[in-house]
């Protein structure tokens, strides 16, 4: 009797398309600040993005019914800190960032979780974690190499970056505690209004002095992918791939945002791949990877 050939794996749809939505996401951004400042698109994103969850939540049978006082209280300040401040370090961040150097910080974030996981006595230490975080801020510096006068990137926007990724991973330990019996797109959905606390006083007047008949057609695509695909369409893709190959399996495909963040900003803006950032990305990933398989456990992304 012969042995049954080994079945060809295709890479998973959902997945695919969060990994390729997020990647090409720090390029929109980087193009759509041609046209509007980013307190403007913090907050119009936030709308068009809240507008799509919701029905999206209601598709996937899942009840949009806030819980008693207790509960509602810390879902609103997850969605205050993940979709609030995160998102304005991060657009501020990525306006003094190249694309590439934008996609690296954030991918930094797992390691953040691991380690603030400890501090809220959710796990033990590992050493593991520590080499990993060592590792990935090794990769790091070598990503942003010397930082000359004149260049895109500046200090501000790599501080600013770096304390984004360190607050989604705070949210993200946050949701572990009060998220408890929801759905990640629940949990999402019903966070969500607490960015308004933040996001209102930092982007409502820009949003309305922002010249919107002025766009271009390109602009209005890019900010349709930035609002549905790397907003909406991101999370739910990477949330229903979670469900198809699980949190362990879905991590794999993170990997692939940074680098793919970078060929888009080759390809679409001209910005050439440094030599330092050919060997910087590999490193970080190799310290995220270690820590994420030396825990044996998944880690949750981001997009």
């Amino acid at each position: 009797m012969q042995p049954s050939p080994t079945r060809l794996k295709l890479p998973n749809p959902y997945l695919s398309a969060a990994v390729l939505s997020w990647g090409f996401n720090f390029v929109a951004i980087k193009i759509l600040y041609l046209g509007m400042a980013p307190a403007s698109l913090a907050l119009s994103r936030f709308l068009v993005m809240y507008l799509a969850m919701v029905p999206i939540c209601l598709f996937a049978k899942d009840s949009l019914k806030y819980p008693h006082w207790k509960e509602t209280g810390p879902l609103l300040l997850i969605g205050a800190l993940s979709m609030g401040v995160y998102m304005v370090l991060f657009l501020e961040g990525a306006r003094q960032t190249t694309p590439g150097e934008a996609a690296i910080l954030i991918a930094t974030s797992p390691i953040w979780t691991l380690l603030l996981e400890v501090v809220f006595k959710l796990d033990r230490f590992r050493w593991s974690s520590l080499i990993g975080a060592v590792i990935s801020v090794v990769g790091v510096a070598l990503v942003i190499g010397p930082i000359q006068t004149g260049r895109e990137t500046t200090w501000l926007g790599i501080a600013l970056l770096a304390l984004s990724a360190l607050c989604w991973a705070l949210s993200v330990v946050l949701s572990k505690i009060h998220g408890a019996g929801r759905s990640p797109l629940q949990l999402i959905t019903l966070s969500m209004p607490g960015a308004l606390i933040v996001l209102i006083p930092y982007g409502l007047m820009p949003m309305l002095n922002t010249s919107w008949v002025s766009l271009t057609g390109n602009q209005w695509l890019l900010f349709m992918h930035v609002a549905l695909m790397a907003g909406a369409v991101g999370f739910f893709g990477f949330f229903t791939g979670v469900k198809q190959v699980g949190a362990s399996g879905a991590m794999r495909y993170q990997f692939f945002v940074p680098p793919f963040a970078m060929l888009s900003a080759y390809l679409v803006l001209g910005q050439a791949v440094t030599p330092w950032q050919l060997v910087g990305v590999p490193v970080v990933l190799l310290g995220v990877w270690y820590a994420s398989w030396a825990r044996k456990e998944p880690l949750p992304v981001i997009g």
